[in-house]
């Protein structure tokens, strides 16, 4: 039996209550489907981030997302994440100074029942100012996701808290969800009449600072119309970078959110078998043509050939 039919996590709790059937396919079956493109530049950001933290080289996961992009495998900018890299590193070199990391990409592993085991993987773990923070990194395309509720109710983190503290022997304060938005900033769109935008649309990608210098340079600083625009951007903060802490006050959460995790794990033991939820992601799974043929009950060689057309995408 492959060892990873053993193996569960956050990731595969996840999956499970997404849909049973999604789970069966992906961790029973164990039907490997073909790297997103979409997720490519955020494994290779953290593979260059957890070097980074490490004090090693972190170059080569950088240049192998420019050789992806130069050979058409990737349809980004070349240079995209060494970009968002760099202005990342820079952007918080003050606050990496103050950080003692404590772990990175820390693996930890929990025997469950039946040899089954449960792989937890921390990104980093680090203090400064008197408290121990867990910090999970997330990259998005888009806009960010997170906010303070959304990271106070995050299963991940709280399911982090607890084997943090047992593997390394000390007191978790704070969770925190680090987003990363790849892309690049852009500089102050003017209008016809040479003047900055003040739509805020346009400003996505646009660093106060940036705005800023504009008015600056044009000699517009101090005009009433532009008040509006500097104070939005000074609340927004950084296009690209956002931190949400949040900390830890509640210790029955933490234990609410592991029993939760628990209840998960024995659902999936205990399940009479595989079934699907539908809903509006059905058309964007992965295996959403076998869940449909599955339901005409195949022959095995059908079943094989569609199997064979998802681990092939």
């Amino acid at each position: 039996m492959d060892k990873d039919i053993k193996r569960f996590s956050y990731s595969r709790f996840k999956t499970f209550h997404t849909c049973p059937q999604k789970h069966h396919y992906a961790y029973v079956e164990q039907i490997e489907t073909p790297e997103s493109k979409y997720t490519i530049p955020g494994k290779l950001f953290h593979q260059a981030l957890e070097l980074f933290l490490k004090g090693e080289e972190f170059e080569k996961p950088l240049k192998e997302f420019e050789t992806l992009c130069k050979t058409g495998k990737l349809d980004y900018e070349f240079d995209l994440l060494t970009d968002v890299f760099y202005n990342y590193v820079n952007y918080y070199s003050n606050e990496f100074r103050k950080e003692r990391t404590i772990a990175v990409e820390e693996n930890i592993v929990d025997d469950l029942e039946d040899g089954d085991y449960l792989l937890v993987i921390v990104d980093q773990v680090y203090d400064t100012k008197g408290y121990t923070i867990i910090r999970d990194h997330k990259t998005t395309l888009s806009t960010f996701k997170y906010d303070y509720d959304s990271v106070l109710n995050n299963q991940q983190l709280l399911m982090y808290v607890p084997f943090v503290e047992s593997k390394l022997g000390l007191k978790v304060d704070v969770i925190e969800i680090d987003e990363i938005r790849l892309a690049k900033l852009e500089a102050v769109p003017l209008n016809a009449n040479g003047k900055p935008t003040v739509d805020k649309k346009r400003l996505e990608l646009v660093t106060f600072g940036a705005y800023k210098n504009k008015l600056d340079e044009l000699g517009l600083s101090g005009k009433k119309e532009y008040d509006y625009i500097l104070d939005l951007l000074a609340t927004r903060g950084h296009p690209l970078f956002k931190r949400t802490t949040v900390q830890l006050l509640d210790n029955k959460k933490i234990q609410t959110n592991l029993q939760d995790l628990t209840n998960t794990y024995k659902t999936i033991k205990t399940s009479p078998g595989p079934y699907r939820v539908r809903g509006p992601l059905c058309g964007y799974c992965d295996y959403s043509d076998l869940c449909d043929l599955d339901m005409s009950q195949p022959t095995q060689r059908d079943r094989e050939i569609m199997i064979q057309k998802i681990k092939s995408k």
